[in-house]
């Protein structure tokens, strides 16, 4: 049960740092379509890693893991800058 609620639980802590910034500070404007998107992408993605842990072989686990994770921020960094643009 922990290890569930650990993946479950960091998703609404990391979608609330940018909302706790954006009362300090102009800087951080996020808008409610970004924190949807920030959602669904961290959400699946806690969903995605807690699931590959039903992997036996611990090196696929980690190298899908991996793969999981670098999809992952190549996704946020292009929302975010726009690397093909």
């Amino acid at each position: 049960m922990k290890s569930r609620a650990l993946y479950f639980f960091i998703p609404p802590i990391l979608l609330g740092l940018p909302l706790l910034f954006m009362q300090f500070t102009p800087e951080v404007n996020w808008q409610f379509n970004d924190f949807l998107v920030g959602g669904i992408l961290l959400f699946g993605v806690s969903f995605l890693l807690y699931q590959t842990k039903k992997l036996n072989q611990k090196t696929m686990r980690h190298l899908l893991a991996l793969t999981i994770v670098a999809l992952f921020s190549f996704i946020w960094i292009e929302l975010a800058v726009g690397v093909f643009d």
